[in-house]
Parts: structure tokens; sequence; C-alpha cells
């Protein structure tokens, strides 16, 4: 009876411990999902941004640097693992498709006939709702990040997360200042 009673404890806490691993097994999967979702967006705002630039090329004579910086920065993005959660990266990669962004529809001002381009205010239109989408994926990342995070931290998750070595993910901050100012000179 004696061995049937530690048999029977043995295989609950055997069960118990599944499911908590498996419980952060799946939060874990949650943040990666989410910080895809996040680099999915930002790649789309930069092929559109590409897209947008082209459609000023017919209008206006720019910097062959910018098409270059562009085309660098869409590669960059395009090229981050999808797995490698480097939310600092993908953030700085943000900040400056942001910099860039904002210069040249800045500099769109000048020109009255691209202004009322349809497909220029379209893709100012995509443009934004691709910032919209960025900002909430950074939120539902963010959210995730917390709900995984303090999983990590309760008892009796801890324990298996020391053993298993589970590690805290990072938030997704944004600061208030470009990495890089761009210059964009639209002549």
């Amino acid at each position: 009876m004696k061995k049937i009673l530690i048999i029977a404890i043995v295989l609950f806490l055997s069960w118990q411990t599944t499911l908590l691993y498996n419980t952060l097994v799946t939060k874990q999967e949650a943040v990666d999902s989410a910080f895809s979702q996040v680099q999915s967006n930002i790649q789309r705002k930069a092929d559109l941004l590409e897209n947008l630039v082209q459609t000023l090329s017919r209008y206006v004579k720019y910097e062959k640097n910018l098409l270059t910086k562009i085309t660098e920065l869409r590669s960059e993005v395009k090229n981050q693992p999808k797995t490698n959660n480097n939310i600092q990266k993908v953030g700085s990669l943000n900040k400056q498709l942001q910099g860039i962004t904002h210069t040249l529809l800045l500099s769109v001002e000048n020109y009255p006939d691209l202004k009322a381009s349809e497909q220029f205010l379209e893709l100012q239109a995509q443009i934004e709702g691709s910032e919209n989408r960025i900002n909430i994926t950074r939120m539902n990342y963010n959210e995730a990040v917390k709900e995984y995070n303090t999983l990590l931290k309760k008892f009796p998750y801890n324990l298996i997360a020391k053993i298993v070595d589970f590690q805290q993910k990072p938030y997704y901050k944004v600061t208030t200042k470009t990495d890089t100012n761009y210059q964009i000179k639209i002549q």
C-alpha cells in the first residue's frame, strides 16, 4: 500500500511538473509569435516605403543615397532572424524607418502634383496604417512578455524555469529620439 501511495505521489508530481513546463513553453511561444508579428509589420512598412520612393521618383529628383539607404534598411529588416527576438535591433530599424518616412513625407509638401497623386495618397495611407499595426503588435508583444516574465517569477513556475533555463524576455521600448537623423534633399 505504501508503494502505491509513493507511486501515486510521484506520478502526480510528474504530471504537475509537465503541466507547469508546458505552460511556460506556451507562454514563450506566444512571445515569439508576437515578436514575429512586429517584424512582419515592420517589413511591410519597409516595402511600402520603397514603393513610395518609386512613386516619388516619377515626380521629383532625389539623392541616390536615399534610395540606397531605404533599400539597405529594407534588406536588413527582411534578413532579421524570426526567432532571434532581438527586440532592440528591430526597434532600432523601425526608428530608422520612421526617420526616413517622416523626412520623406515632409519634403512632399513642396510638390502639389505629387500630393494630389492617387497612388501617393494610397501609399501614404498604407504607411500610416502600417505604423498603427506596428503599434498594436508592439503592445501585443509587450503584453505577451509581461505574462511570460510574470509566470517565470511565480512559484512553482520559477523552479521549473530555473531547471530548464527559461530566460526573461525584453520589452519593446520606444525612445523619443530617432537613432539616426536622415536628411532628404529633393531638388
